[in-house]
C-alpha cells in the first residue's frame, strides 16, 4: 500500500488575528517515493526516444536516442519474449538496443523493460520505463488460382492470385523478376507474363513478407500452323458423286481441326496427312486449327469437278395388265445399255435385275406403280423411268347380310337369298368355315350358331370373302331370386338374374312397392306392404319367347306396448313401439284421458318413460297415443303406466 505523510515545509498562513481570524492551513499530500525522490539529491533517471512499435517477427527492431543520467552509471535491459535483446545493458548515454523477434511472438505484446542502477543508494531508488512492441504474424503465401497461358494472339500470360490480406493494403512481389503489385483484395490477377516459372510473396504495411507461393509455369505461346495442302484429288463419278482431297502439311503433334469454305465444315484428326472425302463438287478452301487452338491462313483453291453423266432412263414399251384370273403382270423396258452388263433396278422395292442387251421383260408385277433405274458397266445410274401401273379388275361387291337370330333348336340357311342380298348379280357363292376358305361347309343350308365364311367369285375369276354370324339363342329360364321375410322393413333388395342379351322387367303382382329401377334385377324396392306382396320377374331376348319368375316378400306388424313400469329397474321403462324404424319420419304424441297434451316428440325413438312434457313423472293411469309417420297410416291407441 502507497503511504502518504505530511513534509515539514507545509506552510500555515501568517494572517493570525485575533481568535476571530480564519486560520487556513494549506496540506499537500505527497507519496512516500516522492518524498524519497525529493529528498534524494541527484536521483537516476531513464528517458526512451519511443515508448511503442511494431515489427514482423522475422524483422529485428532498434530504437535509438535513449538515454538515462542523474546519479544512473548503467541501464539494464530485459523482455517478456520468445525473441532476445542486443544488448542486455549500456553504460553509455545515448544508448541503443535490439530486439529480435522468435516465430512464437507472432500476434503478441512483447514488453522490453529499461531499469537503471541506484548507485547512492536509499533515499535514491532505481530509475525504469517500458517500451511495447507488437509482432505482426507472418502473411499466408498467396494461393495459385487459374493459370491463362498465351495464345495464338497474346504473347504473354496471366495468374491469378487468391487468399490475399484483404481489407488492407498489400504488395504482391513478382519472383524472380522483384516486380511488385500493390492492393487490398483477397484476390488479385498478375498479368503480362513471359514465359518462364514464377512464385510470389505477399507483404503488408508492417513490412511482413510472407513465403513464396507453389510455381507457376507460363508456357511458350503456341503459333500458328501453316495452310494445309492439297497432295491428291479424286474427281467424283457417276457411281460416287462428291470427290476426296488429300492434305500433307498438317500439325503433326496433338489432334487439329480442318475447316472447310464455304460451309465452314469441320473434321478432326491428327497426323500430317489426311483424306477428306464427301467433297461436292465445287471450289474450295481449307485452313486448319491446331491444339492449341491457332488458325492457318486460307489453303489454295481446290477444285472439284462435275459427276459424270450416266445412261438414259429406261423406255416403258408395252405394259401387260393381269388377265383371266391372274392377278399379275408385266412390262416390256427398251433403250437399255447395249454395249456390256448392266442392272436394271425396280422401285420402290429396289428388287434387281441383271442382263445385257436393249430391251427385257420383268414379269410377276403385283397391282401397283412402278418406276426402273438402269446402272451401265461403269457403274453410271439412269434416271427414273415413267411410271407402270399394275391393275387388276375390279374385286366383286359381295354384301353379306347377318341372318335374324332364331331360338335353339331351329337353324340357319345360309344359302338365302337375303343374306347375300344387295352383292353384284351373276356371282358364284361357296362356303366356308375359315376365312382362308380352305374348309367346306358340309350342309351350308343348315348351320347353328358361329361364324362362317361366304365367298363371292365373278366370271374373270376375283373373289372377295365376308364372315357371316349366325346367332342361335337358348331358350329362356327366368330366375326372381328367393322368397324374403324381411320383418318391420319396408324395403329390401331385389335379387333376380339376367344372362348376356337379356331384358327384364318387374311387375307388381300383389301388395305395393316402389322399384327404383324396373329393368335393374338387383333393383331397390320400398314402401312395402304389411304382410306378403308378389312380383314377377319377366325376361326376353326378342328371340325366344318371354319367362316369368315370382319372388314373395313378407313384412311384419308393429309391436306396440300397452304397458310400461318406469321404476327405474331397466325393465319395460319405456313406451316401445317395435319396427318403428320402417316408418322413417314419425310423430308420437300422448294425451291424458282428459284430452291434454302429455308428450310429443319428433322421429320417436322409443324413448317416452312417463315423463310430461314439463318433465314430471305422471300418475299411474291410461294414457291415448296417436303415431303418424310418412310411410303409413296414423295409428291410435292405449299405453297404461303403472309405476
Amino acid at each position: 500500500m502507497m503511504k502518504y505523510t505530511i513534509p515539514p515545509f507545509c506552510y500555515i498562513s501568517k494572517c493570525l488575528r485575533s481568535s476571530a481570524l480564519l486560520l487556513t492551513l494549506i496540506v499537500f499530500i505527497v507519496p512516500d517515493e516522492a518524498i524519497a525522490q525529493i529528498r534524494c539529491s541527484n536521483p537516476p533517471v531513464v528517458i526512451l526516444s519511443d515508448t511503442h512499435g511494431s515489427t514482423c517477427y522475422s524483422t529485428p527492431v532498434t530504437v535509438n536516442g535513449n538515454t538515462f543520467g542523474g546519479s544512473a552509471t548503467l541501464v539494464t535491459i530485459t523482455e517478456n519474449g520468445a525473441g532476445h535483446v542486443v544488448a542486455s545493458q549500456a553504460n553509455t548515454s545515448p544508448f541503443s538496443f535490439t530486439y529480435i523477434p522468435a516465430p512464437d511472438d507472432q500476434g503478441k505484446t512483447i514488453t522490453i523493460t529499461i531499469r537503471t542502477n541506484n548507485p547512492s543508494g536509499s533515499p535514491c531508488k532505481a530509475a525504469r520505463a517500458t517500451y511495447a512492441l507488437d509482432v505482426t504474424s507472418v502473411p499466408s503465401p498467396p494461393l495459385i488460382g487459374n493459370i491463362f497461358q498465351p495464345t495464338c494472339s497474346v504473347s504473354t500470360g496471366r495468374v491469378e492470385l487468391n487468399g490475399l490480406p484483404g481489407g488492407t493494403d498489400w504488395t504482391v512481389t513478382i519472383l524472380p523478376d522483384g516486380l511488385s503489385v500493390t492492393g487490398n483484395e483477397t484476390s488479385a490477377t498478375i498479368g503480362y507474363l513471359s514465359t518462364g516459372t514464377y512464385a510470389f510473396t505477399v507483404s503488408t504495411s508492417d513490412q511482413c513478407i510472407s513465403y513464396a507461393s507453389q510455381p507457376a509455369i507460363i508456357n511458350d505461346q503456341p503459333l500458328s500452323p501453316p495452310p494445309p495442302v492439297a497432295d491428291h484429288i479424286t474427281s467424283p463419278t457417276c457411281a460416287e458423286t462428291t470427290g476426296t482431297v488429300t492434305f500433307t502439311g498438317l500439325p503433326p503433334n496433338g489432334v487439329w481441326t480442318l475447316i472447310r469454305y464455304p460451309g465452314t465444315v469441320t473434321q478432326t484428326g491428327s497426323g500430317s496427312s489426311y483424306s477428306v472425302s464427301s467433297i461436292p463438287p465445287g471450289t474450295y478452301n481449307f485452313t486448319v486449327k491446331n491444339n492449341a487452338g491457332c488458325l492457318s491462313g486460307l489453303s489454295s483453291d481446290i477444285i472439284m469437278p462435275d459427276v459424270q453423266s450416266g445412261p438414259p432412263a429406261p423406255v416403258i414399251e408395252h405394259v401387260f395388265q393381269p388377265f383371266g384370273g391372274n392377278i399379275y403382270g408385266g412390262v416390256l423396258l427398251t433403250g437399255l445399255p447395249s454395249e456390256g452388263k448392266w442392272k436394271l433396278i425396280q422401285l420402290p422395292d429396289n428388287k434387281t435385275y441383271k442382263g445385257s442387251g436393249s430391251a427385257f421383260t420383268v414379269n410377276d408385277l403385283a397391282p401397283g406403280t412402278y418406276t426402273f433405274k438402269v446402272v451401265d458397266s461403269n457403274g453410271c445410274t439412269s434416271d427414273e423411268s415413267d411410271a407402270v401401273v399394275i391393275v387388276i379388275p375390279s374385286p366383286p361387291a359381295v354384301i353379306v347380310n347377318d341372318p335374324a337370330p332364331v331360338c335353339f333348336p331351329s337353324t340357319v340357311n345360309l344359302t338365302a337369298q337375303s343374306v347375300t342380298a344387295g352383292s353384284d348379280p351373276g356371282l358364284v357363292y361357296t362356303y366356308w368355315s375359315d376365312e382362308s376358305a380352305t374348309d367346306a361347309i358340309e350342309d351350308p343350308s343348315s348351320v347353328t350358331a358361329g361364324t362362317y365364311y361366304i365367298k363371292g367369285t365373278s366370271g374373270s375369276g376375283t373373289f372377295v370373302i365376308k364372315a357371316v354370324t349366325v346367332t342361335v339363342s337358348m331358350p329362356l329360364h327366368a330366375e326372381a331370386g328367393p322368397d324374403q321375410i324381411i320383418g318391420y322393413s319396408q324395403n329390401t333388395v331385389l335379387s333376380a338374374q339376367l344372362e348376356d342379351g337379356e331384358t327384364g322387367e318387374w311387375v307388381v303382382e300383389k301388395g305395393t312397392g316402389i322399384i327404383s329401377d324396373q329393368s335393374d334385377p338387383q333393383s331397390d324396392v320400398s314402401r312395402l306392404s304389411e304382410g306378403e306382396n308378389i312380383f314377377y320377374w319377366v325376361i326376353s331376348n326378342n328371340v325366344c319367347p318371354a319367362d316369368t319368375d315370382k319372388v314373395i316378400i313378407k313384412t311384419g306388424e308393429l309391436e306396440i306396448s300397452t304397458l310400461i313400469t318406469p321404476n327405474g329397474d331397466h325393465r319395460n321403462d319405456c313406451f316401445v313401439i317395435r319396427g318403428i324404424e320402417s316408418l322413417r319420419q314419425t310423430e308420437l304424441t300422448i294425451f291424458d284421458r282428459n284430452g291434454n297434451l302429455i308428450f310429443r316428440k319428433n322421429n320417436y325413438d322409443n324413448s317416452w318413460n312417463g315423463i310430461d312434457k314439463n318433465d314430471k313423472p305422471v300418475v299411474n293411469d291410461t294414457y291415448f297415443f296417436v303415431l303418424k309417420s310418412s310411410g303409413r297410416n296414423v295409428i291410435n291407441g292405449y299405453v297404461v303406466v303403472r309405476r
